[in-house]
């Protein structure tokens, strides 16, 4: 594991087969395709991305262009310092970047990066998460289904979707995985 960065093991159970996952914590966005290589080579099931030193999204895009077996999975990526639209749109394009093996990992940071370091607003965390989650299932709904987007929640409300947008669904095979880590403060 040499080369790797600082990675940071996790195991998921997964009916009776125990899949392994990598993070890359902290590898500059020049290196993330070739390491992420190195990880699939080695047996890996996932690579996960972090937001520590930058963009989950465009690291993961490199872990994509850099992969062919394994899950790529951001591990995490910030939630509330983002619309639930521009995250779908996100998620969506890397899942069809990754030929259906990207895995959206959000989470919502604590209040003092939200609010001081993002300039974003921080209230009722796991409310908000769980609004933030089916936000993005209404989204893709409309993309998948090309029905209309009416999804109206207490701290988000997205009923606004571009005709063209509907076509979105056809781009890849099936809607990205959605997982959640939380913290507070």
């Amino acid at each position: 594991m040499r080369g790797l960065g600082t990675p940071k093991l996790a195991a998921t159970c997964k009916s009776r087969a125990v899949l392994s996952d990598l993070v890359l914590r902290g590898v500059p966005i020049g290196e993330i395709a070739e390491r992420a290589a190195q990880v699939e080579v080695l047996g890996f099931d996932a690579v996960g991305v972090t937001e520590t030193n930058g963009n989950p999204f465009l690291a993961a895009a490199q872990a994509a262009q850099g992969t062919s077996r394994v899950r790529v999975a951001t591990a995490i990526a910030l939630a509330f310092t983002r619309t639930p639209m521009d995250v779908a749109y996100t998620a969506w394009d890397l899942q069809a970047l990754c030929g259906g093996r990207f895995a959206l990992g959000l989470g919502s940071q604590v209040r003092a990066h939200v609010e001081r370091r993002y300039g974003a607003l921080w209230s009722h965390p796991a409310a908000r998460m769980r609004e933030y989650v089916l936000a993005l299932h209404a989204i893709w709904d409309a993309w998948e289904t090309g029905g209309e987007l009416d999804f109206r929640g207490e701290m988000y409300s997205h009923t606004l979707m571009p005709p063209n947008s509907a076509r979105r669904r056809a781009l890849t095979r099936a809607r990205p995985s959605c997982s959640l880590g939380c913290a507070s403060a």
